[in-house]
């Protein structure tokens, strides 16, 4: 275990805000439903299909997300992620922006947004360990707690990280200032992060 995810303070996680509309058809036949809304849970607009994003120091992982701001906050989250929690992502452990309406929890409907991803090494059972808990609990305090953990949603879900406020949320204002802003180009993100000012340890 990394030496600096032992030595993390705990640190308080978000708690999740839910801004859209319940709007879905529920299916007789299992747990599962579909979103019919043209927003998801989290207030922003469902995307026919999404862009994808290089993960710097992931040797080469990808997720598709919303341009702009969300792909901006979620894709750091994802690289501190990478580097101080996990030593390494496998192909598909994160992903992100699904076409698919089944679901099975109103907050799934953030993917359909491309504004949620899940990290795939949370799926199991046991999740993870508590200093590196404090780990994922300090980056999220960092970016102003606007991701939203799913281990704290209704259902659980360990491996789920969702913005957790609509569009004009001045909180994410404050969380691209500490990150330098929006590159002026989205590709300055689809190709590396490397030169972004990094302003958050």
């Amino acid at each position: 275990m990394k030496r600096r995810m032992l030595l993390a303070g705990a640190a308080i996680g978000a708690s999740g805000i839910v801004v859209g509309s319940p709007a879905y058809a529920q299916s007789e036949d299992d747990r599962t439903y579909e979103w019919s809304g043209s927003v998801s849970a989290n207030g922003w607009p469902i995307l026919d299909s999404a862009t994808q994003f290089d993960i710097e120091g992931s040797g080469g992982r990808t997720v598709s997300l919303a341009p702009g701001v969300p792909a901006t906050i979620l894709i750091h989250f994802a690289r501190r992620y990478l580097y101080e929690v996990a030593d390494a992502l496998e192909p598909g452990d994160v992903t992100g922006h699904r076409e698919s309406r089944r679901i099975t929890a109103d907050y799934e409907s953030n993917y359909l947004s491309g504004t949620a991803i899940e990290v795939g090494q949370l799926g199991v059972a046991e999740g993870l360990f508590p200093p590196q808990e404090a780990v994922v609990e300090r980056i999220i305090k960092d970016l102003g707690g606007v991701i939203t953990w799913g281990r704290d949603l209704d259902p659980v879900k360990q491996s789920h990280f969702e913005l957790n406020t609509p569009p004009d949320s001045n909180a994410l204002e404050g969380a691209l200032e500490k990150l330098g802003g929006i590159p002026d180009q989205d590709e300055s993100l689809q190709m590396s992060m490397t030169e972004r000012p990094e302003v958050i340890d």
